[in-house]
């Protein structure tokens, strides 16, 4: 269906005219040429057109003649072709109510193009309502001849109060607006309406006769998005009118289209949560059978086809969590944690895993670590999937025979993973796709080896959420490296040695049993007194006193201790302590205790 019924082309260039015909014909039902001014009036006084393109200049007549002749609803609907440009006859003619005005000095394609553009955006113009704010009944009445061509639903207020009123009840998408009203000035109406939701982006334009930049700069700060001084130019009020609405639509369909992203990302969310549960709940039982199957005694064939199952089912539990992790990636919720863990003791095990794999699949399986043997902060699941997707990566593309190689070091706080693989390798230019979501290097990887092209974006995902980078080094039919950089902080392992004063012997053997598990040197006695004793004859970096105690409360201890040395005291009182450098009240935990001492 074509977007207009019928127009009428007035115009003395037979040449021209037939130009801007065959443009027109692919929006346009019909169209009606004529050349002078004599047949263009007869042909407006017999028929109705939705739009008129007149040529001013006419054999018999001058286009400002014929216009002046016209109903008003005629003249809004005239678009004025012209080999003129002048700037006054322009403002002139708008002020009569022209639709637009070209100058057939540009070329003629540019000029069929801005028609044709014209043409569309008037459609579209239908489905905009302009405000206009002003007590001036003059500067309303103009207002309306210049916007009403346009075919933008106009409303009228003559006030503050008036203008708040229709912005209530009607859905405004433009706000003309004077500065000075009777009731409340421009600046005071904006601060109002922007502190509303639901009006902060409708495009503000302020009119008035005072410049002050002062004024124009309260109005920008207060939310306006243009300003334009009395007297204005017809044309360059309708070109900011255009520009700022064009705008707000765009705004509007992102916010739309940002609104229905954000309902599908629901949508999926809740589909992989409720599918994760229907799958993993019957594997997780699966796969706990399989483990106690691979216990037992069994005949070397089952035990060979158990073996079997457990890698399958393994494989696909990854599968299940690289989705997952995906989707949680995609809708930025992923989870990082910072927690103290023990490097080696996850190398460890990731190296019996892969030694198993590799002795199973034919491959030559290295690893070297260097300044592993220590505690670091950071996230030990995800570091645990970074190197378990790297490997299984690796695995996958290497064959029997050929080395992969497990590099993991600590250097000033960064933790290298690097692993080296001689498998097929990867051409330059794909090294880039590889790392996009549910991509290979092409369609016979996915055929030949499988997996889903989630790993390495995971991986990716997951190293720059830790504020690591990537890197990839790659040739073909030779191997690749991929090796991951991530700060982390290194814990210091240092024993300290810790005297503790507790009168009561169950909470003694409790802090006993703390301590040792924490691996610091420790001397525990029964009261104040003996504390200080203690302290006088040793060398202590901690001291723990429990307040209420026979013969010296902990706070008198405290104070001895404070005049000997500035070593740290921590109260384990059950009531308020004072001047303590820490206090763990009672009832405590071991990791409260031990957050503590790690706090020293």
């Amino acid at each position: 269906m074509k977007l207009i019924n019928k127009v009428l082309i007035i115009e003395d260039s037979i040449l021209f005219s037939n130009h801007l015909k065959k443009s027109l014909n692919e929006i346009v039902n019909e169209i009606k040429q004529v050349y002078t001014f004599r047949e263009a009036k007869k042909s407006l006084e017999e028929e109705d057109y939705d739009y008129i393109f007149l040529d001013l200049i006419l054999p018999d007549g001058e286009g400002d003649e014929l216009l002046e002749s016209l109903p008003v609803k005629l003249r809004n609907k005239t678009i004025v072709l012209t080999g003129e440009s002048d700037i006054e006859r322009r403002d002139y003619l708008f002020k009569l109510g022209i639709l637009e005005y070209f100058s057939k000095i540009n070329p003629i394609n540019l000029i069929i193009n801005d028609i044709k553009n014209l043409l569309k955006d008037m459609e579209e113009n239908k489905n905009f309502n302009v405000l206009i704010i002003d007590d001036s009944s003059f500067i309303r009445k103009t207002l309306k001849n210049i916007l009403k061509p346009r075919k933008y639903k106009l409303f009228f207020a003559k006030n503050a109060k008036e203008g708040e009123e229709i912005l209530n009840s009607e859905e405004i998408h433009l706000i003309l607006l004077d500065i000075e009203l009777p009731d409340k000035n421009g600046v005071e109406f904006l601060e109002e309406i922007k502190k509303e939701e639901k009006f902060i982006d409708i495009p503000v334009i302020s009119i008035s006769n005072n410049d002050d930049p002062v004024i124009v700069a309260r109005l920008l700060k207060h939310g306006a998005k243009d300003f334009i001084k009395k007297p204005f130019i017809a044309e360059y009020l309708v070109l900011k009118c255009n520009l700022h609405l064009k705008n707000y639509r765009n705004i509007t369909l992102l916010k739309e289209k940002n609104e229905e992203i954000r309902k599908l990302n629901r949508i999926k969310s809740e589909f992989f949560s409720s599918i994760s549960h229907e799958i993993r709940t019957p594997l997780n039982a699966v796969n706990g059978f399989i483990k106690l199957l691979i216990q037992m005694q069994l005949p070397d064939e089952a035990k060979k086809y158990v073996k079997i199952l457990n890698s399958t089912v393994d494989d696909l539990l990854r599968i299940i969590n690289d989705l997952l992790d995906f989707e949680k990636a995609e809708n930025n919720k992923l989870k990082i944690e910072n927690i103290e863990f023990f490097l080696d003791e996850i190398l460890d095990e990731i190296k019996e895993i892969y030694s198993q794999k590799a002795k199973e699949n034919g491959i030559d399986f290295q690893t070297y670590f260097k300044n592993t043997d220590k505690y670091i902060i950071s996230d030990p699941t995800r570091i645990k999937q970074i190197i378990n997707n790297l490997l299984s990566n690796a695995f996958k593309f290497t064959p029997k025979g050929k080395k992969v190689i497990l590099r993991v070091f600590l250097e000033k706080e960064k933790l290298f993973i690097e692993v080296e693989d001689e498998g097929v390798g990867i051409e330059n230019d794909k090294i880039n796709t590889i790392l996009e979501p549910f991509s290979q290097a092409d369609e016979s990887t996915a055929r030949k080896y499988g997996g889903t092209g989630l790993g390495l974006s995971i991986v990716k995902k997951i190293t720059e959420l830790l504020g690591g980078s990537l890197d990839i080094k790659s040739e073909v039919n030779k191997g690749s490296v991929f090796k991951a950089v991530i700060p982390v902080k290194t814990v210091k392992n240092r024993k300290l040695n810790i005297l503790v004063a507790e009168d009561d012997p169950a909470n003694r053997i409790f802090i006993e049993a703390i301590l040792k598990h924490l691996g610091h040197n420790y001397k525990i006695v029964n009261n104040g007194k003996k504390a200080l004793d203690e302290f006088k004859k040793n060398r202590y970096d901690v001291v723990i006193l429990d307040n209420n105690m026979p013969e010296m409360k902990g706070s008198e201890v405290l104070q001895e201790i404070k005049k000997i040395s500035n070593v740290v005291v921590i109260s384990i009182s059950g009531s308020e302590a004072k001047g303590f450098d820490f206090t763990v009240s009672k009832p405590f935990t071991p990791e409260k205790f031990e957050a503590v001492l790690k706090s020293i």
